[in-house]
């Protein structure tokens, strides 16, 4: 008899690799979004930083690099937000796409565990087939001896 060969094996060999390629994907764009987020904190930190405090004596000068310091972190942490959301579709778009080929992986698989499952059932069947008729011949033979 046969062995069991799923003509599809390719097939779902290289859906695991997509699959196991867009896990990557996904780890990256989350690892882009963790530091993206972590700067963005830090931008914000630094503004809170930068405030002057109540009672503080400054000239000019010091006041003026303050304010323009300030002007920079605002501008760099409204830059750093909308960074912030790109990686967040980022990393929505590759979520969806390791769903995707999550579930066309998972698909495959289940269809050669069916198909596993059908071969298995007709290898049995056909033991039994075989086992039948040499039962049938057997009976036969102790027929024909006893005659």
């Amino acid at each position: 008899m046969k062995r069991f060969k799923y003509r599809l094996e390719r097939v779902l060999e290289y859906r695991k690799l997509v699959k196991d390629e867009k896990v990557r994907e996904l780890l990256n764009r989350n690892q882009k979004l963790h530091e993206d987020s972590e700067k963005l904190r830090e931008l914000e930190t630094a503004e809170l930083l930068n405030r002057i405090e109540e009672g503080a004596r400054l000239n000019a000068a010091q006041l003026q690099l303050v304010a323009d310091y300030g002007f920079r972190l605002r501008g760099a942490i409204a830059g750093q937000v909308e960074v912030v959301e790109k990686s967040k579709e980022a990393v929505e778009e590759a979520t969806a796409e390791y769903v995707e080929a999550a579930k066309e992986e998972k698909s495959l698989s289940i269809h050669k565990s069916r198909k596993l499952e059908e071969y298995k059932e007709y290898v049995q069947q056909e033991e039994d087939r075989f086992v039948d008729e040499l039962n049938i011949q057997r009976a036969g033979l102790n027929r024909r001896n006893r005659e």
